[in-house]
């Protein structure tokens, strides 16, 4: 079974706005079996789309949308779809009824412009849009389905995970399942996959956050438990031979393992931040429970701060430079000294573009519990925003692995 996935709207191909769709409905799609086999972005512009619809149309099973069925007039993908189709268009007074309870719930005024989007597709189904105003759209031609979807991800990702799951129906039983890695890159972690012997039946990829990668793995079959024994048997394989970078299975990410292993133990973190300026702290505020486990974040920017607060000596500044070993040995132990928590993490380096005292990538962490105390010296590549997460990163895998972990106590 083959799909597509058509992503319409002039403010995509100007890259305005981060696509996300395209990823979410992907997922959805190869985990229910279908192939994409290709993803396209169309200007707001009738002949493209009716082009691409008449190229499509046959080509594959399911086609899924996204945006252009909003009130304006730039807004004509169903228009366009009807037209290819050669079928009408009529005010679905179903859909009218649901978006006139939706507007006075919300408090709005319901427009001629807004009454646009109750309009529907001869013969279609339309999918009521619980999260928004405009409508969806199930579309039958001869050999294809159309699915139409509103472009904001707030209204798409329910729509899809109610919809476009309920008709995805397989006789194939499809499992997956994914391990989290942390300091280890993308490629390297392809490179490693071609090394290893996996169950046939297995397909494994990969995909790249901000400073982990999540290795994923998918097995069909008809028989249920055959599908669960395959790719037990892969996840072992896999764990096996990242066993030094994963920190978690899932969904799960590196500041929630981090935040429930603290917790666990107990344990409190302070942070004094040069480099990161802050974004150690905004990574794991972002999640639940943080709480109860960051007590203490500085952003030293300064010399001064530096200095006065942490207590860097300023002998060590002339000496050796803000971005050194010493000077983040010491403000992590400055840190610790105040008894803001039972870790204290530093870092200072070069993020860019223009450098002021070392090359740029240069990067210092500092860490400072008890007796326990070291630094590690990074050399980081990409612009500043790159390099500052890939500082926060490697801060929580060396966290994890060194504090965190049971080997380590």
């Amino acid at each position: 079974m083959k799909a597509a996935i058509l992503s319409i709207g002039t403010e995509l191909m100007l890259g305005d706005i981060l696509n996300t769709n395209e990823r979410y409905i992907a997922k959805v799609l190869t985990e229910r079996g279908y192939q994409v086999i290709e993803e396209s972005t169309v200007a707001d512009d009738y002949d493209q789309l009716f082009a691409t619809y008449a190229r499509l149309d046959g080509k594959v099973d399911v086609v899924v949308t996204s945006g252009g069925i909003g009130p304006t007039k730039d807004d004509f993908t169903k228009e366009t779809l009807a037209d290819y189709l050669g079928r009408k268009i009529y005010l679905d007074e179903g859909v009218l009824e649901e978006m006139k309870k939706y507007y006075k719930k919300k408090g709005y005024t319901l427009n001629d412009n807004n009454i646009k989007q109750a309009y529907m597709i001869e013969g279609s189904k339309a999918l009521i849009n619980h999260w928004g105003t405009a409508a969806g759209e199930h579309v039958q031609s001869e050999k294809t389905s159309y699915f139409l979807f509103p472009g904001p991800p707030r209204e798409l990702e329910p729509m899809v995970d109610t919809y476009l799951k309920k008709y995805l129906k397989t006789d194939q039983v499809i499992k997956e399942a994914s391990i989290q890695l942390i300091n280890i890159g993308e490629a390297q972690a392809e490179a490693l996959l071609r090394k290893m012997i996996l169950p046939e039946e297995a397909e494994v990829n990969t995909f790249a956050h901000y400073g982990t990668v999540e290795v994923k793995s998918i097995v069909k079959g008809k028989d249920e438990d055959l599908v669960d024994e395959k790719l037990e048997a892969c996840l072992k394989i896999l764990k096996e031979n990242f066993k030094d970078n994963i920190y978690g299975t899932g969904d799960e990410k590196i500041e929630e393992k981090i935040l429930q292993l603290c917790t666990e133990k107990g344990l409190r973190l302070s942070f004094a931040e040069s480099v990161t300026g802050g974004l150690l702290a905004k990574r794991l505020t972002s999640y639940s429970g943080a709480s109860a486990v960051l007590n203490y974040s500085l952003v030293s920017y300064s010399n001064q701060v530096k200095e006065d607060v942490l207590g860097v000596k300023e002998e060590t500044i002339k000496t050796y430079g803000v971005v050194s070993k010493e000077t983040a040995e010491e403000m992590a132990a400055g840190l610790y000294k105040k008894g803001y928590g039972d870790i204290a993490i530093s870092t200072t380096g070069e993020a860019g573009p223009s450098p002021q005292e070392k090359e740029k990538g240069l990067v210092y962490l500092g860490f400072h519990s008890g007796d326990k105390h070291f630094t590690k010296k990074l050399h980081l590549q990409g612009n500043r925003r790159d390099i500052q997460r890939q500082t926060a990163s490697h801060v929580f895998y060396y966290l994890l692995k060194e504090f965190l972990e049971e080997n380590n106590g």
